[in-house]
């Protein structure tokens, strides 16, 4: 993320916020172009990717998880989706209370049947918490890591507890370098690169990553890591899109 980019963004999070009503909000629409907020990342689940959603409806359609955890909510465009694949409940972490509010009241208004339920906190202990109320012999959980965002960079902790919690899952990282292919765009906050290098240094995990390029990808193109315990590994090894990377410790 190039300075700019850094800039515009913790400029729009100091501005005052202020948000117009429903039917004015619809007029207004009426009168932007389409292309300036359709393909919007935040928009869309999962960046705006289509490659991305197809991998991981396949995911969870062989892996059938009980329990979803998002840590990175923002405005929640990927949250609903995560809770229509998980047969109980659908945790997301937010740590700014302001972009946690947004969040609440979409998913009140608009998603009320889904089983959300938002918490505001540190995503790694907020995580913990989560799984101490899941029976790690009896249930699978689907994660979805993007609480990563300028110095707090959590995601090697994030899958320690996921390790330490003992049972069955897949965690999903955004924003993850794809080394096979370097069109796909990837996060760096100072020295810390978001890709296999922050992965905890243990043998007992496999990551996958797309074989698809990123010319077919729709949206941000932003790069997919897919992390699972050696136990679990088939799941990820049986869709056609991942392929495994051979990770050095």
């Amino acid at each position: 993320m190039n300075f700019w980019t850094r800039a515009s963004i913790k400029l729009r999070l100091l501005t005052p916020k202020f948000f117009f009503g429903p039917l004015f909000s619809d007029f207004l629409l009426d009168h932007i172009k389409p292309y300036i907020y359709f393909d919007r990342w935040h928009i869309q689940p999962f960046n705006g990717q289509a490659q991305r959603m197809s991998t991981i409806s396949k995911i969870c359609r062989d892996f059938s998880p009980n329990v979803g955890i998002e840590t990175g909510t923002y405005l929640g465009s990927s949250t609903p989706y995560l809770a229509a694949m998980v047969s109980e409940e659908m945790y997301t972490i937010e740590i700014d209370p302001s972009v946690a509010a947004q969040s609440d009241e979409r998913f009140k208004k608009n998603h009320p049947n889904s089983r959300i339920q938002l918490r505001i906190g540190d995503s790694v202990s907020e995580i913990i918490k989560v799984l101490e109320k899941v029976d790690p012999k009896s249930k699978r959980v689907i994660a979805y890591l993007d609480a990563h965002w300028y110095e707090a960079v959590p995601t090697t902790k994030e899958i320690e507890a996921l390790i330490n919690w003992g049972g069955s899952w897949i965690a999903i990282i955004d924003d993850f370098k794809v080394d096979i292919d370097p069109l796909y765009k990837f996060d760096v906050y100072g020295n810390i690169e978001i890709g296999p290098s922050i992965l905890p240094p243990t043998s007992g995990i496999s990551l996958f990553v797309t074989n698809q390029s990123a010319l077919i990808e729709t949206g941000r193109r932003k790069g997919t890591g897919y992390v699972c315990m050696l136990k679990d590994e088939q799941i990820l090894a049986n869709v056609p899109e991942l392929v495994k990377v051979q990770r050095s410790f």
